[in-house]
């Protein structure tokens, strides 16, 4: 019984491989293998062509070198993606070789294919968060009205979450924030990347000024606060001095109806003086504080609340 079985198991297989034969399909499968691996030998020897073009390209001092060397490393990645269109090493390789060239809009829709869904699996965390930095610094060297400071700061912000701490991303998502008026947001930033980087001479640089500015701020506000007292106590003096000039005169003038109508008119010639000294006074603190940062500690329109809180005396209504 067992003979029989293994006889007939035997004449089964023996039939399918006859079958195969005739139909070539084993030489096919073995083609397409070998054909897909030298597919994939030829992609990457493009691949690492193109880098070694790139790097010489970088390192040349001539201009019609760098720019020859870059269109070969150019022609180079676009091979490798003509032989493996979903690799994202090679769509990089292009954009960086764009980049040297100048055509960074060519090159940012190059990164814009690297980062894909269907490319991007075949990227490292760290390798999709330095495709995201770079192509922050393309947006914002391409960033003329301000339109793709957002874009900028969700891919940086995307990047330091994959490769952790980087000062130049920190450095450049402090930018970012800065021109965005986003004052506290941007020293934050630039702190962590002296943080990761203690040397950093950008960051250092951008603290300082962040800090002149901040100071600069309270400076000029302190100054306004100082100089609507003043003009204000001046005022209280003069009004004083007014009243008791005009009873002294009043005393003295037998003539008690032309004294009544020359003090009027000059209370009321001293109450229109004093309401536009008051809004010029005014004006000059909105200037002062004009600039001043909506995010941080200190607010213009918090001292100018308070300024027009003050009671005037009743002369100045």
């Amino acid at each position: 019984m067992w003979t029989d079985l293994l006889l007939q198991a035997a004449i089964i297989l023996v039939t399918i491989f006859m079958f195969l034969a005739m139909h070539d399909i084993p030489k096919k499968i073995f083609t397409k293998i070998r054909y897909r691996n030298r597919a994939d030998f030829q992609a990457k020897r493009h691949f690492v062509l193109g880098a070694q073009l790139l790097a010489q390209a970088r390192s040349s001092k001539s201009r019609s070198s760098t720019a020859s060397l870059a269109k070969q490393a150019e022609a180079e990645a676009d091979k490798a993606i003509s032989l493996d269109r979903k690799d994202a090493a090679a769509y990089i390789l292009k954009a960086l070789a764009l980049d040297l060239q100048g055509f960074k809009t060519s090159a940012l829709d190059s990164l814009d294919v690297a980062l894909s869904p269907i490319a991007a699996k075949s990227l490292t965390d760290k390798e999709r968060g330095d495709a995201l930095f770079k192509r922050a610094e393309l947006k914002m060297s391409m960033n003329r009205r301000g339109g793709r400071v957002d874009s900028a700061i969700d891919d940086l912000t995307k990047a330091l979450e994959l490769i952790g701490d980087n000062a130049k991303a920190f450095c450049l998502l402090g930018e970012c924030y800065e021109m965005k008026k986003m004052k506290s947001e941007a020293k934050s930033a630039f702190e962590k990347a002296l943080k990761v980087e203690p040397t950093s001479i950008v960051a250092c640089t951008a603290i300082d000024r962040l800090g002149s500015v901040e100071q600069g701020y309270y400076i000029s506000a302190l100054l306004g606060v100082l100089l609507y007292v003043t003009l204000t106590t001046c005022f209280h003096g003069l009004h004083n001095y007014l009243e008791e000039h005009t009873e002294v005169n009043l005393a003295n003038n037998s003539v008690k109806r032309q004294g009544l109508v020359v003090r009027s008119v000059r209370d009321g010639f001293t109450a229109l003086a004093i309401r536009f000294l008051h809004f010029l006074v005014a004006k000059l603190l909105q200037f002062a504080c004009a600039g001043a940062a909506p995010t941080g500690s200190f607010h213009a329109h918090h001292v100018l609340a308070s300024l027009y809180a003050i009671n005037l005396p009743s002369v100045f209504v």
